[in-house]
């Protein structure tokens, strides 16, 4: 299903494409749209071809499987040449751990067990991997590498999507994330900038505030995104926070403000590349100054791309209405034309000059097969033992009667992951295998089953508990509690946010970051003592 289209980029300049364009296409390239479905269906095609739209963002809501993603972008890539001849921006969230989208590619360890590993090479590597295998299926843009310095312990949204909470570590690994994504030409985008890590409210649902200090933002939030602009990453995701230091306000998302955008990040920073906004339906924005105006505000921000990725109602107004305000003289022409070259500077660079194929199985699972190595790799260097007072790990099968399997993972969930999509495993049941494996006798258990633990005082069973972000005073957490006085030891396995559960006293704790299956297998090893652990709290 490849195209080899009209593709204005391969045979004219921009400045000649520009100028054969009318308003109305030119501000559709600067919206980037969702839409439901694992099919190109009538809303989406009428995004292309009615209001020229110049990029569309993929969730899992849009997979299957490689091959229907191969075949749905090049569809869609064929629609948009056929309409504008441009190409279109084809983007996801692929950061791996627990932010993954596309079904049926390598499920990466996320950022914090990169972070982990303390191994730049490693996580280069895993970028062009993942680059690989995202190019064959005609997916152009990836959205990340977070650069945000996760350095509240209580912030609800980055955590574990951070490198860890080390400005200087963030920003080296954000580099190498970043070399390693572009060098297969696919295009990297640094998130949230000026900073998302020290927030304890999440954007998604309110407006969060960051009252530093500009020395403290030098110091800490920005180090990573200057880094990464003077290694020249493609784009930048403006964040939902407000940040009165810089703007005077504190109900100002950094969206919206031509202080951030045009000031801190083009000027005094200066980035020359594409400026993106988080998707503006988010409550941040929408419960403020609304999806429609917070567009029109964004772009007189200096932002070049308005992310609007579910309700195609707001996409079609969003653009009418920033047509509107053009033709008004509100917005000048010329502000869009800037923005413009830098859309059609980019695709000319990194999506005209690919050259798509028909999907081949036999093809994909070559950089399958390499991305599902370095993933393993990865988790190997990635699983940390933090806590063992009691030197229970290893624990050896001889050496006790039984391990009790307790899984308390699927409590939590977070906005950023996939609500209800079943990615085909299940941690719990790929551990207790690895260890029936090894000799163990398993017991799995259910929150109703803790009554029959009273009884159990002794050493002769072990109970695993799997976490995901685990709070102090949270039922898990008093769970954990009543479990030590019951029966020891206890061993507690955190799939999430690792900042409370350091604080678990008495219990083993192992942290594995996030719910990648190629941790379970480390895991079981480390568990039975074949693996010596080597990962670090980053």
């Amino acid at each position: 299903m490849g195209y080899n289209s009209e593709d204005r980029l391969k045979k004219e300049s921009i400045e000649n494409i520009i100028e054969g364009m009318s308003l109305k296409e030119k501000i559709g390239q600067m919206v980037m749209v969702g839409f439901e479905g694992e099919e190109v269906n009538q809303s989406i095609t009428k995004m292309i071809e009615k209001y020229k739209i110049g990029g569309i963002i993929y969730f899992a809501r849009n997979f299957t499987n490689p091959k229907q993603a191969a075949q749905l972008s090049a569809k869609l890539q064929n629609l948009s040449l056929k309409s504008t001849q441009i190409p279109l921006f084809l983007s996801t969230d692929e950061e791996g751990g627990i932010v993954t989208r596309v079904k049926g590619m390598t499920h990466f360890p996320g950022p914090m067990a990169l972070g982990a590993t303390e191994n730049q090479d490693l996580t280069k590597e895993v970028a062009q991997a993942k680059g690989e295998q995202l190019k064959y299926l005609g997916i152009n843009f990836n959205l990340s590498p977070v650069l945000d310095v996760n350095n509240n312990s209580q912030n609800p949204i980055i955590g574990v999507r951070s490198f860890g909470s080390d400005p200087e570590k963030v920003a080296q690994y954000g580099k190498s994330y970043l070399k390693g994504l572009q060098s297969e030409n696919v295009i990297a985008c640094g998130k949230h900038f000026p900073g998302h890590g020290d927030t304890s409210t999440d954007s998604h649902l309110n407006l969060p505030v960051i009252n530093h200090k500009l020395d403290h933002l030098k110091n800490v939030e920005l180090i990573p995104f200057k880094n990464a602009i003077d290694n020249g990453i493609d784009s930048i995701m403006i964040a939902h926070i407000a940040f009165p230091a810089l703007t005077g306000r504190d109900d100002l998302p950094a969206t919206l403000s031509s202080e951030i955008i045009t000031n801190l990040l083009r000027k005094e920073l200066g980035f020359q590349g594409l400026i993106i906004t988080d998707c503006m339906e988010m409550k941040g924005i929408s419960s403020t100054f609304g999806t429609v105006e917070g567009a029109i505000k964004t772009v007189k921000a200096g932002s070049d791309q308005i992310l609007i990725s579910h309700t195609p109602s707001k996409q079609i107004e969003a653009i009418e209405k920033l047509l509107e305000v053009v033709k008004n003289g509100k917005i000048k022409e010329a502000r869009i034309d800037n923005s413009l070259k830098r859309i059609l500077k980019l695709k000319q660079e990194k999506i005209s000059n690919q050259q798509t194929s028909d999907y081949k199985k036999e093809e994909f699972n070559i950089y399958l097969n390499k991305g599902n190595n370095l993933s393993q790799k990865v988790s190997r260097q990635a699983v940390t033992v933090y806590s063992d007072p009691e030197n229970n790990i290893p624990l050896k099968p001889k050496d006790y009667e039984k391990l009790v399997l307790l899984d308390l993972s699927k409590n939590v969930t977070s906005p950023v992951e996939n609500k209800g999509e079943n990615e085909g495993w299940d941690n719990k049941e790929l551990l207790r295998k690895k260890l029936k494996n090894k000799g163990y006798v398993i017991e799995e258990i259910t929150q109703k089953d803790l009554e029959k633990l009273e009884k159990n005082r002794t050493k002769d069973s072990v109970v695993i508990v799997l976490l995901k972000n685990f709070s102090l005073n949270s039922p898990e957490h008093k769970m954990i509690k009543k479990l030590n006085k019951r029966t020891q030891p206890v061993l507690a396995v955190c799939q999430g946010n690792p900042y409370s559960a350091v604080k678990i006293k008495d219990a083993s704790v192992i942290f594995i970051y996030d719910n990648s299956p190629a941790h379970i297998e480390p895991l079981a090893d480390i568990i039975e003592g074949q693996q010596v652990p080597t990962g670090k709290l980053p």
